[in-house]
């Protein structure tokens, strides 16, 4: 759990959904059987600020990391930083590539999708070793 990026924790009991009444209580703690995971779906929250999207997610991914799935949380305005600077968090090949400023490191869905981690290497790369040099 420590290398999920969990800013706190955060338990279900925890949460009032009284707060907020149009939420589906029952749709959110379908949730919790973790079934979109199995089923390789994501979940993301949306609304406006203090309605406790961050709460629930934070309690997702700690009752995901106790069945032993791999976690990674961060914010949307953490994520989009992220993806404008692509560039700086580029590993491996990317890295060094002396084309990097023309793909941008290109389609980071590739990278997490085959190893994992989304700022790997771009598996679909073309180019050789010669040519990113």
């Amino acid at each position: 759990m420590k290398t999920a990026g969990l800013p706190v924790s955060k338990t279900i009991e925890e949460y009032d959904f009284g707060f907020h009444p149009k939420l589906n209580k029952k749709e959110v703690m379908g949730l919790f059987d973790l079934d979109f995971i199995r089923m390789h779906e994501n979940v993301i929250f949306l609304g406006p600020p203090g309605v406790g999207k961050t709460h629930l997610a934070i309690y997702l991914a700690i009752k995901a990391c106790y069945h032993g799935f791999k976690v990674y949380f961060t914010t949307m305005d953490t994520l989009m930083k992220k993806l404008k600077e692509k560039k700086t968090h580029a590993k491996g090949r990317c890295a060094t590539c002396r084309w990097l400023d023309i793909c941008a490191g290109n389609f980071r869905v590739r990278s997490e999708a085959v190893t994992g981690d989304v700022w790997a290497p771009d598996p679909a790369c073309y180019l050789t070793d010669e040519e990113i040099t």
